[in-house]
């Protein structure tokens, strides 16, 4: 979840009067861009975003534009996801590029935001609301989208070790066919367990479409490996995105190991990484990360608007969440 705030200040909420807050029913890329550059103080792409907005989740995106004088100069960015959560479907939103431009950051400016992004989730039936922050956007997370720390994703790394005899396919995704693709995501997505973000053959692969990244994929009987390459201060990395065990293989674990060494070996890329929570994470090798090298908090952060639970309140939880299912890589 990328974000460019300030904390809260008291400075006045007439700042904000001249501004227009309201859903945008079509987002101009072009325009998107040359606001988040400005408020990040880096370079987008209007073909980047316009892939993370329309089709990383497969379901759109509600767009909050913030505009001075017809120019925009802010936006929150509400991707549309699929969450299974005790036995049933439900609709969530994952926040994502909430920024405004220097000289018009505000505390008021960003409670007005937030009430529309939530009045519009209201409009919509939407139940969840998710985000993984960083550290200066946990509090402003916390307080105007009452979306409090659900989990700390556990962040792993080692080096991608053993034999790979039980791999039976490892290549990057673009040499493979789309049909091959899909009938593999088929497979190992028929007994996907628990609670968490839900992918089917198609969304999944529609979410490795990303154009600035190289994906690759590594298969097992019973394990599928997502990543991708990466740098982490400085040093090349393989980047575990997902993990998709089989449940109840006696052989999980012996082809967990075997997937990541088969990554690590194709991409050239000894050191692997991962970030996440898993049924299986019990069985990808290496050490935890220490909290005082962790460049992000790693919390997902859930509001949910569903009815009360029966005994009284409880924080959401998931079984799954991972890398792929917000917009890290």
């Amino acid at each position: 979840m990328r974000y460019r705030l300030v904390p809260p200040t008291d400075r006045d909420a007439s700042m904000t009067a001249a501004l227009t807050i309201a859903r945008e029913p079509r987002v101009d890329f072009a325009e998107t861009a040359r606001m988040a550059s400005a408020a990040f103080g880096q370079a987008f792409s209007p073909a980047a975003l316009e892939w993370l907005y329309r089709d990383a989740f497969s379901q759109g995106a509600i767009v909050i534009g913030v505009s001075a004088l017809g120019r925009k100069v802010g936006q929150l960015v509400l991707l549309r996801q699929s969450i299974r959560h005790r036995g049933g479907l439900h609709q969530g939103v994952l926040v994502v590029d909430q920024c405004v431009e220097p000289g018009h950051r505000s505390g008021p400016l960003m409670i007005r935001m937030y009430r529309e992004g939530m009045a519009q989730c209201r409009a919509e039936g939407i139940r969840f609301m998710l985000g993984v922050p960083n550290a200066t956007a946990v509090p402003v997370v916390e307080r105007f989208a009452k979306a409090p720390p659900c989990h700390r994703l556990e962040a792993r790394t080692g080096i991608g070790l053993g034999s790979t005899r039980a791999v039976f396919l490892s290549q990057d995704l673009d040499r493979l066919g789309g049909a091959e693709i899909l009938a593999l995501f088929e497979n190992h997505l028929a007994d996907e367990p628990g609670d968490g973000i839900v992918w089917t053959a198609e969304t999944l692969l529609r979410r490795l479409g990303n154009p600035r990244h190289r994906y690759g994929i590594e298969a097992t009987d019973n394990v599928l490996l997502l990543s991708r390459r990466a740098r982490m201060s400085g040093l090349p990395v393989l980047c575990i995105l997902g993990l998709f065990a089989r449940p109840g293989a006696e052989t999980m674990g012996s082809e967990i190991r075997a997937a990541i060494a088969a990554a690590c070996r194709r991409s050239r890329r000894p050191v692997f990484v991962y970030a996440g929570l898993n049924p299986a994470i019990g069985a990808v090798p290496g050490f935890a990360v220490p909290t005082a090298l962790r460049r992000s908090p790693l919390t997902l952060h859930i509001r949910d608007d569903g009815p009360a639970e029966p005994g009284g309140a409880s924080s959401t939880r998931l079984d799954r969440y991972e890398l792929i299912d917000f917009d890290y890589g």
